[in-house]
């Protein structure tokens, strides 16, 4: 994802999601400065989700929780963090990686 549009920095993004419990990680995009703290680029892994069975549904959920996280205005952000981490845990418990 190029996060530039937002005002964000891939560090800064990586973070964020981090406390929703959204593992990502900072990469540069095409032409981004050559400074890593800088790079204005998201990397979404898929394994995890695709090995815990998510399907469409559930990566549009997680997209539109990630998109309301990045896109929201600091003082707000607290909040949605916050039913962030509820429904992340809750497709988590629905669908576990192992099962019996």
């Amino acid at each position: 994802l190029d996060l530039s549009a937002i005002k964000l920095s891939g560090k800064e993004a990586e973070s964020i999601l981090d406390l929703a419990n959204i593992t990502s990680n900072k990469n540069p995009v095409p032409f981004d400065v050559s400074n890593p703290n800088q790079w204005s680029g998201l990397r979404l892994g898929v394994a995890a989700a695709t090995t815990r069975g998510f399907k469409q549904t559930e990566f549009e959920q997680l997209g539109r929780i990630i998109g309301s996280i990045l896109n929201c205005k600091e003082e707000e952000r607290n909040h949605r963090l916050k039913e962030a981490r509820i429904i992340v845990e809750q497709l988590c418990m629905a669908w576990p990686i192992y099962t019996r």
